[in-house]
């Protein structure tokens, strides 16, 4: 069940689901997720979470044998909902990263795909903005397309204007 945010906001500010949990690969059973403000605060073992830190969380009832899955990282994402990321354009690039966070991608990696140089270089400056709201990862990746072995006199031009650009202006503990 993936709980969408406007709802998870609206049962409570501060909640605590229990069940299996599933990280790295295991799933563990008898453990607790915590959410407060809309962000994850806890996952791990029911015996290590002491819910006095969520004073006026509500337990949300889960079905018997819930798992939980406290977020996914998204570590190639060219957009969503009609926004691609290598375009650049503000409107678009918030309206993918607001839709993939209501459906439960916690975080996630810009992809950046074949575009013109020029677009590829100005969508940067979108991307940076996003990733200092915290909203995605820094500094986005490009597919395997844009550096391919054919394209390699333009893929050293927009590794290096890209490069540059992020190192520039990625807030410093997101810097390459």
């Amino acid at each position: 069940m993936i709980l969408p945010l406007e709802d998870r906001e609206a049962a409570a500010p501060a909640y605590i689901l229990r069940g299996a949990l599933i990280t790295d690969g295991d799933c563990t059973p008898g453990c607790v997720v915590a959410v407060n403000g809309g962000l994850i605060a806890y996952a791990g073992p029911g015996d290590g979470f002491d819910a006095a830190h969520f004073p006026g969380a509500e337990e949300l009832p889960l079905p018997p044998g819930s798992s939980l899955l406290p977020g996914l990282v998204d570590l190639h994402c060219h957009g969503a909902a009609g926004g691609g990321f290598p375009a650049g354009n503000d409107r678009a690039c918030r309206a993918a990263v607001d839709f993939l966070h209501r459906n439960g991608t916690t975080s996630l990696l810009a992809s950046l795909v074949t575009a013109p140089e020029d677009e590829l270089v100005g969508s940067l400056g979108v991307l940076k903005v996003l990733a200092a709201e915290g909203r995605l990862v820094c500094p986005p990746t490009s597919s395997s397309s844009t550096f391919s072995p054919r394209n390699t006199a333009r893929a050293r031009r927009v590794s290096a204007r890209t490069s540059s650009h992020m190192a520039a202006n990625c807030p410093s503990e997101m810097s390459m």
